[in-house]
């Protein structure tokens, strides 16, 4: 009965972990690498330059303007895949796929001198 309860366990919770790990992904790795026929390589390189900036929380007048606190950053991707006969083949996958730049600074709440950063 202990098995049972264990394996049902096991089989709810690892789909649930695999979904909280995809929307995480920002690079979005693809496995389309390997299905290419023979040696194969591709590199790629993604660049996210946000803009998250806004204004302190609450209702007093001093509230002051936070400036852009995130930096731009990149996602490498690199594939390769060899195939030395028709029946083996191998490949090797690297990506960044979590990430974020992000740092606050200036005169706001979230720093307690303007010089600080967090």
């Amino acid at each position: 009965m202990k098995m049972k309860s264990l394996a049902a366990l096991i089989l709810v919770t690892v789909p649930a972990s695999s979904v909280f790990a995809a929307a995480l992904d920002r690079s979005g790795q693809s496995i389309s690498a390997f299905l290419q026929p023979g040696n194969y390589f591709e590199a790629g390189l993604s660049v996210l330059d946000p803009d998250v900036s806004g204004q302190e929380d609450g209702t007093t007048p001093t509230r002051r303007s936070i400036g852009d606190m995130a930096d731009d950053y990149a996602f490498p991707q690199v594939a390769l895949k060899l195939q030395p006969t028709s029946n083996f083949s191998f490949g090797l996958l690297y990506d960044h796929p979590f990430g974020a730049d992000a740092e606050y600074s200036g005169n706001n709440a979230f720093v307690a001198s303007p010089t600080d950063t967090i």
